[in-house]
């Protein structure tokens, strides 16, 4: 499985002075180096108004939906889930489920899922 660890990411920070340059554009052309080469892709920017100011975000170009990262797969750029980019944890062993967020788990929760 693809992880997010081993999968080239744009992340929505590393463009922010280019997005901030042009203060009323709602796209962006973003430049990348690839293993093929130079990539081009143009990215919808959404901006949200919040109590603090403005937090701009990417639209993914496959869903649309807003996010901060986006990943680099086979020459196309989408979000984690439309790429299928999974997260470290879900790769460990079955037996995970004795620990929980690296702590012991209690007796008392392990009765709990043991019931369920």
């Amino acid at each position: 499985m693809l992880t997010i660890e081993n999968c080239p990411r744009l992340d929505v920070r590393s463009i922010k002075p280019q997005i901030l340059a042009k203060p009323g554009c709602s796209s962006i052309h973003v430049d990348l180096n690839t293993d093929a080469g130079l990539a081009g892709f143009d990215l919808r920017i959404v901006r949200e108004m919040t109590t603090f100011g403005q937090r701009m975000s990417l639209a993914c170009p496959s869903c649309g939906k807003r996010r901060r990262h986006l990943y680099l797969q086979n020459g196309q750029l989408a979000c984690r889930v439309c790429q299928h980019v999974g997260y470290p944890a879900w790769t460990w062993p079955d037996s995970s489920w004795r620990t929980r967020v690296g702590r012991p788990v209690s007796k008392a929760w392990r009765r709990r899922m043991r019931s369920k």
